[in-house]
């Protein structure tokens, strides 16, 4: 007899358990799906905060915002990249300019030395043959591949073409500048000559080459070229007034004129006037025209003795040793009777004084010292204090010959001129005299 499956009554508790159950499921499946959802978004949210962009923006500007960081990103990858390529590239070629150790340079100098002058540009390039390029350029490019950069050897060759002709074209442009600024010094030398000459026609060359070195030195200075030609016509005005200044003022005190002064109480003591001479030709020495200095005081009247006090002194070596010099005199050979006896019997005159041997003997190792002590001393001023320890002048003279020969003496310019002076006797001893009353000279 077959089976008969009577389904079971239905009942409240089984009905509210299987609603409990059926219910139940759908809620958690419900459930579990939401919280994946949630979970996700939250990861994407942090994710996108993460990469600077905006959650709440709609999904395709998120999206063309992200494709934005990435492209900036491969961008700089592609930079850093292309630096560090760069940079080692430029190792690699500093270490085949730079020559090693008893390895010789591959790079050559232009011939021609840089301008010294301060206004233009001095740094010359290094300027290669086309043999030494090429040279570099195959061990540059051996190096590269070495590196694992992948180069062509005719690109290589053509950057270092390249590059010694921006070197050349840069010397070039050096000595067109150079070339402009000495014809600029020559234009402003030659207005500084012209400037003096105008107003000093018999101006000395050395004069000329100092006005001619002050136009070349304002060409550097910066200035448009009237406010130079001012410039010079203002320092050559001056210069001619100082001399003009110099021309008219009194001769020194001499003994005529010192009386008729001294009468009318215009007079001047020697010292003092000389001091007043050397104020007067301070800016002429400051500009180193000694020359012209001693001229003017020549036609003033002014004896080189004089002069030189005006313009110079002795050196403190030369100062030391007369210091310890003694003063000597002349003394008559043989008693006085027995000359005068001789005088009486016309056998001889009456023997002039004379230095003794060892008076002499100390002239001349006095003189020599101060030779080899200061040997640019000036000999006019020197022969004078020699004469007020009581030398005469030709026992300086022949000392100091002594002392140039024997001690082989290269004489400066100003000691050669001096000795055609040096020939001759200073003041007389009546001009001594009258010295001594401040009545100066002959």
């Amino acid at each position: 007899m077959p089976i008969q499956i009577i389904p079971a009554a239905k009942t409240f508790g089984g009905e509210f358990g299987r609603a409990i159950g059926g219910g139940l499921g759908s809620g958690l499946s419900q459930g579990l799906e939401e919280g994946r959802e949630e979970k996700k978004k939250l990861i994407s949210k942090k994710a996108l905060e993460a990469e600077g962009i905006n959650p709440d923006l709609p999904n395709e500007f998120q999206q063309m915002a992200y494709q934005a960081k990435l492209n900036k990103q491969q961008l700089l990858d592609e930079r850093e990249y292309n630096l560090k390529n760069s940079q080692k590239r430029s190792d690699i070629k500093r270490d085949i300019d730079e020559p090693k150790e008893n390895e010789p340079n591959l790079s050559t100098k232009p011939s021609k030395k840089p301008t010294q002058n301060p206004k233009l540009s001095t740094e010359r390039l290094p300027v290669k043959s086309p043999d030494q390029i090429r040279e570099e350029a195959t061990q540059l490019a051996d190096r590269y591949r070495q590196s694992g950069i992948n180069v062509d050897d005719n690109d290589v060759l053509a950057e270092l073409d390249s590059e010694n002709n921006r070197a050349l074209s840069h010397n070039q442009n050096l000595d067109i500048q150079e070339q402009n600024f000495r014809n600029k010094q020559r234009d402003y030398g030659a207005l500084g000559v012209d400037k003096i000459t105008q107003l000093l026609p018999d101006a000395s060359q050395n004069v000329r080459d100092i006005y001619q070195k002050k136009g070349e030195e304002l060409a550097t200075s910066g200035k448009s070229e009237a406010e130079i030609s001012e410039a010079l016509s203002k320092d050559a005005t001056k210069l001619k007034n100082t001399i003009g200044n110099i021309s008219r003022s009194i001769g020194p005190r001499r003994t005529h004129s010192g009386i008729v002064k001294d009468i009318l109480g215009t007079s001047r003591e020697s010292v003092k006037q000389q001091e007043d001479m050397r104020i007067k030709l301070k800016p002429l020495l400051e500009q180193g025209l000694y020359d012209e200095s001693r001229s003017l005081l020549s036609n003033l009247g002014y004896e080189p003795e004089e002069t030189e006090t005006i313009l110079s002194n002795l050196g403190e070596a030369a100062k030391t040793e007369l210091a310890q010099f003694p003063k000597i005199s002349k003394e008559t050979q043989g008693s006085t009777w027995e000359s005068l006896k001789k005088f009486a019997k016309g056998e001889r005159s009456v023997e002039a004084p004379e230095f003794s041997p060892e008076n002499v003997e100390k002239v001349r190792e006095s003189v020599s010292n101060v030779l080899k002590k200061d040997p640019a001393t000036n000999l006019i001023l020197l022969r004078k204090a020699y004469e007020d320890k009581g030398a005469d002048w030709e026992t300086f003279k022949n000392a100091l010959n002594e002392a140039i020969t024997s001690q082989d003496i290269t004489l400066n310019e100003d000691q050669l001129n001096a000795l055609d002076i040096l020939d001759q006797p200073p003041e007389n001893l009546l001009d001594k005299i009258l010295g001594k009353f401040g009545f100066s000279g002959r």
